[in-house]
């Protein structure tokens, strides 16, 4: 029902400022999965640097191997659909980076993968949404071709955060 009225509101702004329903909600997809992507690369950068656990770095540098990738892909699927995509993340995950700066031990590898299991279950909401909803042929490839390794990393991410114990820092 959210949902609905989500792409009702965007069909209802879009058709004020006569653009296609298509441009903007697929549009809205491409930032915010760039914007995720961005994320994951920047706390696993962090991760590699201050964790103490190796299978906290290893999940890390799969992080920045996959989602670069995948940025790399999303990038000239947006090129070619003429969309601007965003070169940063999104306020919430650059004050969550800050506040993993200021951490470090088993207190950091907690975070970061609690972190990792939040943010890998709103990107799999993301793109379940795109593959469901959305207009464009291409970008609902996109999420079709990523989601399953998002699901893969979801997984992997609450095996780590469980094999820790217990998760003590809030994104």
């Amino acid at each position: 029902m959210k949902r609905s009225a989500l792409n009702l509101f965007i069909l209802l702004v879009a058709s004020a400022f006569h653009l296609p329903y298509k441009v903007e909600a697929d549009k809205a997809f491409m930032i915010k999965a760039t914007q995720s992507n961005l994320a994951e690369i920047t706390a696993a950068k962090l991760a590699l640097a201050q964790s103490q656990s190796d299978s906290v770095k290893a999940f890390a540098q799969m992080m920045i191997d996959d989602h670069t990738n995948a940025q790399t892909e999303l990038a000239a699927l947006a090129k070619s659909e003429n969309v601007t995509l965003p070169d940063s993340t999104d306020d919430q995950h650059r004050m969550f980076a800050q506040r993993l700066m200021m951490v470090s031990g088993k207190t950091f590898d907690s975070a970061y993968m609690q972190s990792q299991v939040q943010d890998h279950v709103k990107a799999i909401a993301l793109f379940t949404a795109e593959i469901q909803n959305g207009l464009d042929a291409q970008a609902k490839a996109y999420a079709s071709k990523l989601l399953p390794k998002l699901q893969m990393h979801l997984q992997h991410a609450q095996n780590v955060a469980g094999n820790m114990g217990g998760m003590n820092m809030q994104q």
